[in-house]
């Protein structure tokens, strides 16, 4: 977990424009539910000035990330929700068309699949 003083350090040394904050999350599937530390979100938001990133986005309560938006949180990582989406509906669509598997046809029937994913969590956060 983050501690505040290497947060505020890595801000003050880097002049980064936004810091990805190890507050319990981890990127990839969870097994059970993950356990963040919302106490150690507010401390960080409260000693930096520049937007925070949570980073393991994938399968968090819409919930959670609303209430660590509250808490500086500006972006929210979902990359294994996405590419668990397209990984999925691509292998369906290849099985399905076997070798007449036709790239840009194949992607026409995945994107919208990738879209919906997108959605769901952009959904979250209104």
């Amino acid at each position: 977990m983050a501690a505040v003083a290497d947060v505020k350090a890595l801000r003050e040394q880097t002049g980064v424009d936004m810091i990805a904050v190890g507050i319990g999350t981890a990127h990839g599937h969870y097994q059970g539910e993950p356990e963040i530390h919302f106490d150690r979100l507010e401390e960080i938001y409260q000693a930096v000035d520049v937007p925070l990133v949570l980073h393991g986005g994938t399968g968090i309560s819409g919930e959670d990330i609303r209430r660590s938006i509250t808490m500086g949180i500006a972006k929210i990582n979902v990359g294994t929700a996405i590419h668990t989406a397209y990984m999925q509906t691509l292998g369906k669509e290849i099985a399905l068309d076997g070798l007449a598997a036709y790239p840009p046809i194949t992607m026409q029937r995945v994107l919208p699949e990738i879209a919906q994913e997108v959605q769901k969590y952009s959904a979250m956060v209104q």
